[in-house]
């Protein structure tokens, strides 16, 4: 085929299929449905979307072995901000280093919250299988179309918020009810505001100036 019947000829993309976009789409949202009962259990604020499992589903749903793996350890982290975000609307000034340090504690710990970390554990192991079984059904390109429609909605809805409490400020994420935003993100915006930030500072001491005092009389 010479260079000019290759440039005249006419090139087609394969159709998009329905149910596979519909399919793509819930995969896309479904690392977000346990948070969102979680959130309406405890009442606590969290983005309809959390964009951090954009990038997971995607990595997850390429055939490659050795890039599913690296969705995998991408969707961890992603669970983890989504529920520190949950943590620290809780228990006010728990940050990561915070949680990290009550690892030790978990064995001693009462048995609700050991339930919650094994279940915690068990849906960061059994989710990424649940995504890549649903992601053979559908294909690479469905799944990029949504994952971009979706990124572009939260971009251009990433000011407006489906929710209020009013008065209450948004500290530690209490108001953080947002279309779409990334949870990683927000998790970095609340340990820099203003009132928290000097909360992390050592603490240091000098000498003070001691003038001297005239004598009385």
């Amino acid at each position: 085929m010479n260079i000019h019947a290759l440039l005249s000829k006419q090139w087609t993309l394969p159709p998009f299929l329905p149910k596979r976009l519909l399919l793509s789409l819930l995969i896309l949202l479904a690392p977000n449905a346990v948070f969102w009962v979680l959130a309406l259990l405890t009442a606590t604020a969290r983005p309809i979307v959390n964009l951090d499992y954009l990038p997971a589903a995607l990595l997850i749903a390429l055939p490659w072995r050795f890039v599913k793996i690296a969705g995998v350890l991408a969707f961890w982290p992603a669970v983890l901000f989504d529920g520190l975000m949950m943590v620290i609307q809780l228990f006010p000034f728990m940050d990561l280093i915070g949680a990290i340090n009550l690892v030790p504690f978990i064995l001693t710990a009462p048995a609700p919250y050991q339930i919650m970390t094994g279940l915690l554990l068990l849906y960061m192991l059994a989710m990424p299988f649940v995504l890549q079984k649903a992601a053979a059904k559908t294909d690479f390109r469905h799944i990029a179309v949504c994952a971009a429609v979706v990124a572009a909605a939260g971009y251009f809805t990433g000011h407006l918020s489906y929710y209020d409490r009013g008065r209450m400020a948004n500290i530690f994420g209490a108001n953080n009810f947002y279309y779409a935003k990334s949870q990683a993100m927000l998790y970095t915006v609340s340990q820099n505001a203003d009132f928290i930030t000097p909360a992390w500072s050592t603490p240091s001491s000098s000498p003070w100036a001691i003038s001297s005092v005239p004598p009385c009389g």
